[in-house]
């Protein structure tokens, strides 16, 4: 599960990080205090972000459980929340024209 943590300090590398946004850690090296953000080449200090809640999670569109990008209506797409209702399956529907009908494939 990936770790995300929140910009809390960004003295001295404004053009780099932005106060209050996520970040995707790549590596973090407690031992020599720093993260390895990913799209990032240089490591920062981790005195410089906390650990993202749930809350921030959800607000930018992240799973507060697995931390997957939440799909269309707002649903974890890993189903680590369970799904209350959910529809029953009414088998594969035809949409008017499919791909094939671009490959000049006859459509029935």
């Amino acid at each position: 599960m990936p770790l995300f943590v929140k910009c809390i300090d960004n003295t001295l590398v404004r053009d780099e990080l932005t106060v209050g946004r996520l970040y995707e850690v790549w590596i973090a090296n407690h031992r020599d205090g720093n993260y390895h953000l990913t799209g990032f080449e240089r490591p920062f200090s981790i005195t410089r972000f906390v650990e993202a809640g749930p809350a921030d999670l959800k607000a930018a569109g992240r799973c507060s459980n697995c931390s997957a990008p939440l799909g269309r209506h707002g649903k974890c797409p890993a189903l680590c929340e369970p799904v209350e209702n959910p529809e029953p399956y009414r088998g594969p529907t035809k949409v008017g024209r499919t791909h094939m009908a671009r490959l000049a494939a006859p459509v029935a």
